[in-house]
């Protein structure tokens, strides 16, 4: 009799054990197993490349060129655009850099399918100004068919920065080079001959067009 009490008794506690633990699952509940995090790589897409129709003002040679918009090219264009941008005097090839590139390619993009017409890009010393940046591939000189050059040099004056933007009113031409490190400059002058003039109006009126539209004749 005292067995079969115990028994039941056994029975009873765990069935009670069973029905409390199922009304607290979370107190007895394995412990979860963290999840694996997963490592995703995302690579970005590079920069869409840009054809330019380029001239030469001075060889009459025309090229088309694929260059992406931070200004690099693989090695056939490297080599294709060093002979296209030769120094016209020697013969001499040097690559132009990148930050050149660019703006050329920025330009190229202002305006679509226009001609861009290169007067100078590599100059062999000592063909050029001293420490001119056209030595080290660093500028070029350059203007676009149908396109005012002061209309060009405005908006490379306006949307870049490293950079030198010359104008020469009575040589129908742009230089713009690329300079990391150092103060923009800018300057007007009749000819490459002349004396610049390195605080051109055009300068501050291109960073600060809305002051200029807001000054009206004022500003003329």
């Amino acid at each position: 009799m005292l067995a079969l009490c115990a028994t039941v008794f056994s029975v009873a506690a765990t069935a009670a054990f069973a029905v409390w633990r199922d009304g607290h699952p979370g107190e007895h509940a394995a412990a979860p197993v963290p999840a694996t995090r997963s490592h995703i790589v995302v690579t970005p897409l590079p920069d869409p490349a840009v054809t330019l129709p380029l001239q030469s003002v001075n060889g009459s040679e025309v090229g088309t060129f694929t260059i992406f918009k931070d200004g690099h090219v693989d090695a056939v264009t490297e080599a294709a655009l060093k002979h296209f941008l030769r120094c016209r005097r020697t013969g001499r090839e040097h690559p132009l850099s990148p930050g050149v590139l660019a703006l050329l390619v920025s330009v190229a993009q202002q305006w679509p399918g226009r001609m861009i017409e290169i007067v100078s890009a590599f100059r062999a010393p000592p063909f050029g100004a001293l420490h001119s940046k056209h030595f080290t591939g660093h500028a070029i000189d350059l203007r676009v068919d149908g396109i005012k050059t002061s209309e060009l040099r405005d908006f490379v004056w306006q949307n870049h920065h490293d950079v030198g933007v010359g104008y020469y009113l009575h040589e129908n031409f742009v230089h713009m080079d690329w300079r990391p490190g150092e103060v923009d400059m800018a300057w007007s002058s009749g000819t490459e001959s002349d004396t610049p003039n390195y605080s051109p109006r055009w300068a501050w009126t291109a960073r600060h067009p809305a002051v200029h539209r807001g000054c009206g004749l004022r500003c003329s």
